[in-house]
C-alpha cells in the first residue's frame, strides 16, 4: 500500500469501554472509569440473564478522509 492510499484511511485513535463520557465545552473529551472485565456474583449454573450498562468510546482521525463514514459493532459472547 503506498503512502497515499494510507492517507485515504481513517485511522483509529482510541476504542475504550467506560462507565461515561464527557464531552467539554471547549471540545475536550475525558473517559471516565474505563472498564477491562465485567464481573458478575453467583453460581454461573444459578445466574439469569444480567444488565450490563457502559459506554463504547471510538475515535478516528481522518487523514485526508473527508464526510462521514459509518462503521459496524458485533459483540461476541466469550464463548465465541
Amino acid at each position: 500500500m503506498t503512502q497515499q492510499e494510507n492517507l485515504l484511511r481513517p485511522w483509529l485513535n482510541i476504542a475504550v469501554i467506560c462507565e461515561k463520557i464527557l464531552r467539554e465545552a471547549d471540545g475536550a473529551v475525558s473517559v471516565i472509569r474505563m472498564i477491562d472485565r465485567f464481573n458478575f456474583a453467583g453460581a454461573a449454573k444459578d445466574m439469569g440473564p444480567q444488565v450490563m450498562r457502559f459506554t463504547v468510546l471510538i475515535m478516528f482521525r481522518a487523514g485526508i478522509l473527508r464526510g462521514k463514514q459509518r462503521i459496524h459493532l458485533r459483540p461476541h459472547s466469550p464463548t465465541g
